[in-house]
């Protein structure tokens, strides 16, 4: 049970090496904040990562040494994966299958420069570099088994595109990181990779497939609308940072 208004992250925390945690709510007032303060403070925390319902505020932080930064907004989107939605097959000279160990070190490559539209990227504390490796650290670990398949869409010589998928409980799945090399995109690949995702997931019993992604990302966005995902819910990224 949390003892706090959130809890302390420690895989975040060791990567980025400082003291990163997550609040639990996604709304906050003035007394609120206030036990966050002092509950950051008697953690150390460099850094608290906050999804708030809303974009404004209903108060203006004073007298602190926690600042707000506004990272963006986060769009959730649902589908069935066993509804009718038209059939994106392996464009051109390229295939679709499962993750072979040999492909992990271009799956890297594509995840450090695929994902910039994301809230690390726009965090002025966090480098970017460190931001590259956050991506290729988390497909490295899906194709190791954090993710139940990974999908790559494999080219003449290489792979382009890669989709992770979660099974997260009974009727229920996530798309976690899906990307295309910058010298493939627009060809088509993004949508077959979705197509076949949504055959793993179909004959896995799940009914609700969700995906997350920051609405700035309107390519990937659009994606999902013409793939028949639907809107859910919109919600607004904020790191808080202790500086001092």
């Amino acid at each position: 049970m949390p003892t706090g208004p959130g809890e302390i992250l420690k895989w975040d925390s060791r990567f980025f090496k400082k003291t990163i945690g997550r609040l639990n709510s996604r709304e906050i007032d003035q007394a609120a904040f206030r036990a966050i303060c002092s509950w950051a403070r008697q953690n150390a925390m460099d850094c608290l990562y906050f999804l708030s319902r809303k974009k404004q505020l209903p108060f203006a932080p004073q007298q602190s040494e926690f600042f707000f930064y506004y990272l963006g907004r986060r769009v959730l989107l649902e589908k069935n994966p066993g509804a009718g939605t038209a059939s994106h097959r392996s464009p051109g000279p390229f295939t679709i299958r499962p993750v072979q160990p040999s492909d992990i070190d271009s799956l890297e490559k594509i995840s450090r420069q695929a994902f910039r539209e994301t809230r690390f990227f726009k965090d002025p504390h966090l480098p970017e570099k460190k931001c590259q490796q956050l991506y290729g650290t988390w497909i490295k670990k899906s194709c190791r088994g954090m993710a139940e398949r990974v999908l790559v869409a494999w080219g003449p010589q290489l792979p382009v595109g890669f989709i992770t998928c979660h099974l997260l409980g009974p009727g229920e799945g996530q798309i976690g990181l899906l990307a295309v090399s910058e010298t493939h995109r627009g060809r088509g690949i993004g949508g077959a990779l979705l197509s076949e995702s949504f055959d793993y997931f179909k004959n896995n019993g799940v009914k609700r497939l969700k995906v997350v992604t920051q609405a700035d990302n309107q390519s990937g966005l659009n994606l999902y609308l013409k793939m028949g995902f639907k809107k859910k819910n919109l919600a607004y990224w904020y790191h808080i940072w202790r500086e001092i």
